[in-house]
């Protein structure tokens, strides 16, 4: 799955970039999540980000 995928569905549900070294650090402002910097991610992982980000949505 591409990076940008993974970028657009955190942004989704409320997540923001909060830095990193090999990876991008990723919070919803309670917790976070790494996301690899490759360009393509494998789909496990992938799926495993979206997953957290969707049980853990930002609430408006």
């Amino acid at each position: 799955m591409k990076k940008r995928d993974v970028e657009r569905a955190l942004r989704d549900c409320g997540w923001w970039p909060v830095g990193g070294g090999k990876h991008d650090k990723w919070t919803n402002g309670k917790i976070a999540t790494a996301v690899p910097r490759n360009n393509e991610i494998n789909e496990f992982t992938a799926r495993g980000i979206i997953k957290t980000a969707r049980a853990h949505p930002v609430k408006k």
